[in-house]
């Protein structure tokens, strides 16, 4: 039988069998506790209801249980209309009603946690004695509690210690239609007999049930390791998480703040308890006057019994919109600083004991481990993958590939590795102050065409602009603050695009246009994101140096190849006039030679007789000469 059910079964019995207290007759000052003398009656009552009490006890589990299967037996014996047990909590000023038994049906039941100013000073109560209040009426401040009774007819009230080891747990409350109905002497010691029995069974009760949260904690916590040691996701991880903590320890939310980029805000990624759409969207400020902000500045646990009276920071409209009164809240601190912060909370005010915050604090430990370890995974993934494009890059410089082609299967992995809503890479005519975009890559949106070109005026600050990027600086442009300039801007900010980074392209010193990331978050690019663009500018910056020299050696190979075309035919006309020129001269020559011929030959038949050798040798030799040149 659950506790819910023993106390349903109880309240019950109590209303039928438990007949209204007669009025007890004895001195006129409660406090000299009128007839002493103990009936046999009554006394033989007294011992079957201890007999019955000590049964329930051994049958119960919790202080709820033992509550529930004493007041039944306990009214019945001392005539009380209305009975409740409460846990105290005199550092937090709150009490817990954890079991009610009335014959009243407009009687509160058990309810939500109250102050206990709302039940009249409780002095002599916290000094482990009975206090007694004679009209409940003339208390001020009074609890809803006590307007419900005076609701339902009753007038006079006694709290009763339950006092075990020497520590006050809580109060055994009896409340009567008057005063005369208030228990003394044998009755009076009667109850005290049972409330000291009922705090006995609470504190081993309490102490069973805090054994039990403590293994189901320490088990809890050893499947969460588990989980986490085997890698399946942060996301599912703290998710659950967060539902751990809601089941062992019986709040109503957890969350896991994430601290973003700036510092200035938390981020809910991962919740139990919330409602839809909260998580991922849900935001608190990183200040000292939030909880998760104020916990952020301390290296201790942040406990808070009850959030109204709470003065070191204000309610965020995150738990105030939630009537969260109470929690516990501790970072979640990884190597490099803060992630963020681990919470509970709960709609009540509440005391959170030793162990509930340490466990709180040891799911924080798991989770910064696991979050640690996954960003040293992810960042090998990441400088793996930033290799193998470095070394893909090279690659296409040795193959000579062109800036277009490159550039285009160099972006989707880019985007992999720097996540973003657009990458592309342009190109800048310093000199007609434009910007040419030859290759892009986007998720969607408007469509990146290679080729296009917009003028470097449409950034606000050109000048300045160009003369950071020659510098090597990046330079982050605030879309939103671009409305109405010329495109690409105005289709950007109206995509929802909030920056638009511009890492320059440098190559010996040189200024050859920009890597350009865009991406719908205002911080801009992350420091590690920003590295890697650097590292691709880099590279790219080879490969358009490259080309552009190709480009000069095609130019001046062509220019080459045009003079040598232009001298050849130059030659030819030359050759071709030198030619005509000989054939003109060696027309010229033909008829001296033929007269010289004739005329020798005429010399050696007219007149070879009379010529000596000498000159008929002379004679023949013009002859020969003369007509070899003829042939």
């Amino acid at each position: 039988m659950t506790s819910e059910d023993r106390n349903t079964s109880a309240r019950g019995t109590s209303c039928q069998t438990s007949p209204r207290a007669p009025a007890v007759s004895g001195a006129p000052g409660y406090a000299d506790g009128g007839a002493a003398t103990e009936g046999p009656a009554h006394h033989a009552e007294r011992l079957s209801v201890l007999a019955e009490v000590g049964a329930a006890i051994q049958e119960a589990h919790s202080p709820r249980e033992v509550s529930a299967a004493l007041l039944p037996r306990l009214r019945r014996l001392v005539g009380a209309p209305f009975a409740t047990t409460s846990v105290l909590d005199f550092d937090a000023g709150l009490l817990w009603r954890i079991a009610v038994d009335s014959d009243r049906e407009t009687a509160p039941s058990v309810g939500a946690p109250v102050p206990i100013a709302g039940l009249g000073p409780l002095d002599e109560v916290r000094a482990g004695r009975p206090q007694v209040v004679r009209d409940i009426r003339t208390i001020t401040d009074r609890a809803p509690l006590v307007d419900a009774l005076i609701a339902s007819g009753l007038r006079s009230m006694i709290n009763l210690p339950l006092v075990a080891g020497g520590e006050v747990m809580g109060i055994l409350t009896l409340v009567y239609d008057d005063p005369v109905g208030l228990p003394k002497g044998a009755k009076l010691e009667a109850a005290r007999e049972l409330a000291g029995h009922l705090a006995v069974a609470m504190r081993q009760a309490r102490r069973d049930e805090q054994l039990e949260r403590r293994l189901l904690q320490a088990d809890a916590l050893a499947r969460l390791g588990r989980r986490a040691l085997g890698g399946h996701g942060l996301g599912g991880l703290l998710a659950e998480s967060c539902q751990l903590l809601v089941d062992v320890l019986a709040v109503d939310f957890a969350e896991v703040l994430e601290l973003r980029p700036g510092g200035e805000e938390l981020l809910l990624v991962a919740g139990a308890g919330w409602a839809d759409g909260l998580v991922g969207r849900a935001t608190v400020d990183a200040g000292p006057h939030s909880q998760a902000g104020y916990t952020l500045g301390t290296d201790e646990p942040v406990v808070v019994a009850d959030l109204v009276g709470e003065e070191r920071f204000r309610p965020q409209a995150l738990l105030r919109d939630r009537g969260v009164a109470s929690g516990v809240t501790v970072t979640i601190a990884i190597a490099d600083g803060p992630y963020g912060v681990l919470g509970v909370h709960a709609t009540s005010p509440r005391r959170y004991t030793e162990h509930d915050v340490s466990l709180v604090q040891a799911v924080a430990n798991v989770l910064a481990e696991a979050i640690q370890r996954e960003r040293a995974e992810d960042a090998l993934v990441r400088s793996n993958a930033r290799l193998r494009l470095l070394r893909d890059l090279d690659l296409a410089i040795l193959a000579a590939r062109s800036p277009a082609e490159i550039t285009a299967a160099v972006l989707p992995t880019l985007r992999r590795l720097v996540p973003c809503r657009r990458a592309s890479v342009a190109l800048f005519h310093l000199d007609a102050l434009e910007a040419e975009l030859i290759a892009g890559e986007t998720e969607g949106g408007t469509e990146i065409r290679p080729g296009v070109r917009y003028p470097l005026g449409a950034i606000a600050g050109r000048d300045e602009l160009i003369a950071a990027l020659g510098r090597g600086e990046i330079r982050t442009l605030d879309v939103a603050s671009m409305r109405g300039e010329p495109s690409p801007f105005d289709a950007l900010a109206h995509e929802g695009v909030a920056y638009h980074a511009l890492v320059p392209l440098l190559a010996e010193g040189k200024l050859l246009g920009s890597l350009n990331i865009s991406g719908d978050t205002a911080d801009g690019l992350a420091p590690g994101d920003a590295e890697v663009a650097r590292e691709v500018a880099a590279q790219l910056a080879i490969v358009l140096r490259q080309a552009r020299l190709h480009e000069q050696l095609e130019r001046s190979a062509e220019e080459l190849s045009e003079r040598v075309a232009e001298r050849t035919a130059e030659l030819a006309e030359r050759n071709a006039e030198l030619d005509a020129f000989a054939y003109t001269v060696s027309h010229d020559l033909r008829a001296p030679l033929r007269a010289m011929r004739g005329f020798g030959q005429a010399l050696l038949e007219d007149h070879g007789g009379g010529l000596d050798a000498e000159g008929r040798d002379y004679a023949e030799r013009i002859v020969g000469a003369a007509g070899g040149s003829t042939r």
